[in-house]
């Protein structure tokens, strides 16, 4: 289930989102990725910048975008939704 994290007022920065990442043991951060167009037959790179993955035993369960100082989560339950709203000083909207 899609959920927003959005402060009242300021954004979310990616400095702080990045520090979030590092310190909450359930995160990774989503590593780059090399793609080909199929049409062009061109490489594409997908950064993976501002995108963390929720892990549980190893696994990525979900995953938490940084998107213009708002996190957009996918997959990741409500608790944990709710704690980094809390950290961040920011309400938890449904998607």
């Amino acid at each position: 289930m899609l959920k927003i994290i959005k402060r009242k007022s300021g954004e979310i920065s990616i400095d702080e989102w990045n520090e979030f990442i590092r310190l909450n043991r359930h995160l990774e951060h989503k590593p780059r990725r090399v793609g080909i167009n199929p049409f062009t037959q061109e490489e594409v790179v997908f950064s993976g910048a501002g995108i963390a993955l929720y892990v549980v035993g190893n696994e990525a369960k979900g995953a938490l975008e940084l998107n213009n100082g708002n996190l957009f989560t996918y997959d990741v339950p409500n608790s944990f939704c709710n704690g980094v709203g809390l950290y961040f000083r920011a309400q938890v909207y449904e998607g």
